[in-house]
């Protein structure tokens, strides 16, 4: 049975591993997200995470699928009580002019309608975790190198009072009851900071959580945001742990991913088939065979094993997958595998920025 963490300071205690729903409604119809959802509470994991814009990647005729589905799931299940809910509302981007019309500032009124909409989708009367998506203000988010100043922004101050207009509409959901508590995703240590500082300067509903992209071929987490989780006491949700794949024994070292598979249809969107990233990948590979464990649980035990670590999102597209995944839990890392992983980290350190 999945054990549980404290998410940050809440009340909420979510398991260690979490059900992500980025491919419902795309790659995995209702029928098999109901069988996987099912799967993943008798195993012991209560929370789900989703957002507006799934299933991924995001388009007019799908977006709001995968909270449509879960909505079903709910209902024919009744386990709702049982289970902790994650959402997210998209922040500014060229790429969704079909949703609000492409009005995507976290103002009042695109949070109200945004809330509303996501409940009713999600057929709930509240949304246990709400999540800024990603940054309103420019900035480099998503694995980008290289910050660079923020040029759309006449005055890059009038960041402070964008995410004090946030703070502000998203306590207003808290006070009405349709948000029990908040968050950031895809957030700099600046972004995170800076939202803690202005809802204690304004005495405004408290971010309690993080969830960022985190495996071991991105530790980036590891640089600023660690310190600020641990510090300021806030959760930690982890997502993309196995690299889209390519820490999963589907991919093999030397014959690259398979044309059908996740990793390479979405190619496009990720850095991860670029030279640095594979070499790495082969590495934890043989690692991982050296000590007769399998990657994918390797790679997702050593998330755990990472204190400040709240929860480990896993997706799946079969029973089968899911159960392997949710098996992490199950593995003890010894210390000289650890030690291990570490130092292929100091000799390739996060290759697939």
């Amino acid at each position: 049975m999945i054990k549980k963490r404290q998410l940050g300071e809440s009340d909420l205690w979510v398991s260690e591993i979490g059900m992500g729903t980025m491919n419902f409604g795309r790659d995995v119809d209702a029928k098999i997200a109901h069988k996987l959802l099912s799967l993943a509470v008798e195993y012991g994991v209560n929370l789900i995470d989703t957002a507006e814009t799934y299933p991924y990647p995001p388009a007019q005729d799908s977006y709001g699928e995968s909270e449509r589905i879960i909505s079903h799931w709910l209902r024919e299940t009744k386990l709702r009580d049982q289970i902790t809910i994650v959402s997210k509302i998209a922040g500014p981007s060229s790429h969704l002019p079909f949703l609000r019309s492409g009005h995507l500032s976290f103002d009042k009124p695109n949070i109200a309608t945004w809330i509303d909409q996501t409940l009713q989708r999600l057929g709930i009367e509240y949304l246990d975790v709400a999540l800024l998506h990603w940054p309103e203000r420019a900035t480099n988010t998503l694995g980008q190198l290289d910050y660079k100043p923020a040029h759309k922004e006449p005055d890059p101050r009038s960041a402070l009072a964008a995410m004090e207009d946030a703070l502000d509409a998203l306590n207003d959901t808290v006070l009405a009851g349709k948000i029990r508590y908040i968050g950031l995703s895809n957030e700099t240590p600046w972004g995170v900071m800076s939202f803690l500082n202005l809802a204690d300067k304004l005495d405004l509903e408290k971010i309690v959580v993080v969830q960022n992209r985190y495996h071991l071929l991105d530790r980036s987490f590891d640089i600023g945001l660690a310190e600020i989780v641990e510090r300021e006491s806030l959760g930690f949700m982890a997502y993309s742990p196995l690299a889209f794949g390519l820490l999963s024994a589907k991919y093999s070292p030397q014959a690259g991913a398979q044309e059908n598979s996740r990793l390479y249809a979405s190619k496009k969107m990720h850095p991860y088939l670029k030279a640095t990233s594979t070499a790495a990948a082969a590495k934890y590979h043989s690692l991982a065979t050296q000590y007769g464990v399998d990657i994918a649980q390797m790679a997702i035990a050593y998330l755990l094993s990472r204190r400040y670590v709240s929860c480990v999102l896993v997706g799946a597209s079969s029973e089968q997958q899911l159960t392997h995944n949710l098996s992490s839990n199950d593995l003890h890392l010894e210390k000289k595998l650890i030690t291990a992983i570490d130092k292929i980290h100091r000799q390739h350190p996060n290759p697939s920025l």
